[in-house]
């Protein structure tokens, strides 16, 4: 998450701007969801586990070892990662209503499941150039308002 200050004011007063000069907000956080979306699917999907050697009939995989992204097997994780545009188009929630996400992410309270988390590392390497381009847009659509 991206702590705002005066969070509920500034979106306020984006929202009483023309839609013109709201849009530059909007486009700047539908582009950061899809970044989020897409990042945490490939993260999913790809790259490299540690973790144990299972076999299913003739086919060997390896899955992921805890702090690992989880490996997608059936791809129904990766299929269900979706953006919901919040307030407007000027906040958006990317997750999952899989069951078990929560629990890849997060881990059991009772360790049966160990963490796998794959948003949350995928947010974190993109925080800083999000927050530097919703800071741009919002500077831009203030200014466009001005005018």
């Amino acid at each position: 998450m991206i702590k705002i200050k005066n969070k509920n004011r500034l979106i306020s007063r984006l929202k009483k701007l023309s839609a013109s000069s709201q849009l530059p907000v909007k486009q700047t956080m539908l582009k950061s969801a899809k970044k989020i979306q897409n990042e945490s699917k490939k993260l999913i999907s790809k790259g490299s586990r540690t973790g144990v050697v299972y076999y299913r009939g003739e086919i060997s995989s390896r899955r992921s070892a805890p702090g690992e992204p989880p490996k997608t097997d059936t791809g129904v994780l990766v299929s269900s990662i979706n953006k919901i545009k919040r307030n407007d188009g000027f906040a958006y929630t990317i997750g999952s209503f899989v069951k078990y996400a929560w629990y890849l992410e997060f881990g059991t309270k009772d360790n049966k499941i160990l963490p796998r988390p794959w948003l949350q590392p995928t947010f974190l390497k993109n925080k800083k150039n999000i927050t530097r381009n919703i800071r741009k847009s919002v500077k831009k659509a203030l200014r466009g308002a001005i005018k």
